[in-house]
């Protein structure tokens, strides 16, 4: 009987795993590097660039990448034959820090050499696609879901830049990391802008001022969300509803608006209760008239484009004076 020879894998094409289970380890990439065993125990990589090198894996799940490739990423300035051997002890601190296919219960196979994620063979690496979740993956198959759910826990999955703090002096792996990072948050400004432009349209005024401090955060030029906020601040003035949102982003005085329709509903609750006798106020037609309007008028402005100096900001000006001279 003749001895089947193992599979190969080649770099650039995805491996399709035989033993397809539950996921064994969970890995967070926004932010700061996170390794996780689906026990809930932290994996401890002593080494930067073994972490490097995982989250570099683990960005395209299920991909193989040639050694020589990782070797040129990571080890750009040294000697190929010492470049490899580093790659080599790398993924030997990988195989012995990860769960091993049967910790996992999943049965070994000739390509796995006994690790349940890590897949290396003859000149290509890469990790199983089943066998880990990672954020990233996750975020970007939300995004291309794009609906108003999906896209919300995309957002949420998005907490930070790629890999903060992780640093390995190697200006090819800089490079690489900087166009990931750049590409990643273009696609969460996509996100929320979408976001945004959702909730604008259904009138959910607090979810939108919420996406929209969000989205300047990121991208501070962002003009639907500085309308948006505008807006929101307008609606506040001419009702009864103080707004404590608050955003580094907005002009001094759009803070001054803010700051005065607060004041102002505060004196309004004191003297509330000063006056025995009164219970919670009912809604009454006209006022009701007027948060419709108010809500429609917030709508337009959401959708409108101001100038700097336009009726919208002058206005806002306006309110801000006549809260500090109340207040005064």
């Amino acid at each position: 009987m003749t001895k089947a020879s193992p599979r190969r894998h080649h770099p650039g094409r995805v491996l399709q795993s035989a033993a397809r289970g539950m996921a064994v380890l969970e890995l967070t990439l926004f932010g700061a590097f996170e390794a996780r065993l689906k026990s809930g125990a932290t994996v401890i990589l002593p080494r930067k660039k073994a972490q490097a090198l995982l989250a570099y894996l683990a960005l395209r799940p299920g991909q193989m990448h040639a050694r020589d490739t990782l070797a040129a990423l990571l080890w750009g300035d040294v000697p190929s034959k010492r470049a490899r051997h580093s790659v080599r002890q790398t993924l030997l601190v990988l195989r012995n820090s990860l769960p091993t296919a049967a910790e996992a219960g999943l049965a070994e196979e000739s390509d796995t050499e006994g690790s349940a994620c890590l897949v290396a063979e003859g000149d290509a690496v890469g990790l199983r696609a089943d066998a880990v979740d990672v954020d990233v993956a996750a975020f970007e198959r939300l995004a291309a879901d794009g609906s108003p759910e999906a896209l919300e826990r995309a957002a949420a999955l998005y907490r930070g830049a790629l890999l903060e703090g992780i640093s390995v002096s190697e200006p090819s792996f800089e490079d690489w990391l900087r166009e990931e990072r750049y590409r990643l948050n273009e696609r969460a400004v996509e996100i929320l802008a979408k976001l945004l432009g959702h909730y604008v349209r259904a009138d959910a005024l607090e979810h939108a001022v919420r996406v929209g401090l969000r989205l300047l955060a990121l991208d501070p030029t962002q003009q639907p969300a500085h309308r948006t906020l505008i807006a929101s601040e307008l609606l506040c003035a001419s009702t009864r509803s103080a707004s404590r949102l608050s955003s580094a982003s907005w002009a001094s005085s759009l803070t001054r608006t803010r700051e005065g329709c607060t004041a102002s509903c505060c004196r309004h609750r004191r003297g509330a209760r000063r006056r025995p006798g009164i219970g919670p106020r009912r809604t009454s037609p006209s006022r009701k008239r007027r948060w419709s309007a108010a809500s429609r008028s917030w709508r337009r402005c959401a959708s409108a484009s101001p100038r700097p100096g336009s009726a919208v900001a002058r206005s806002a000006s306006s309110r801000a004076r006549r809260g500090s001279a109340r207040r005064g």
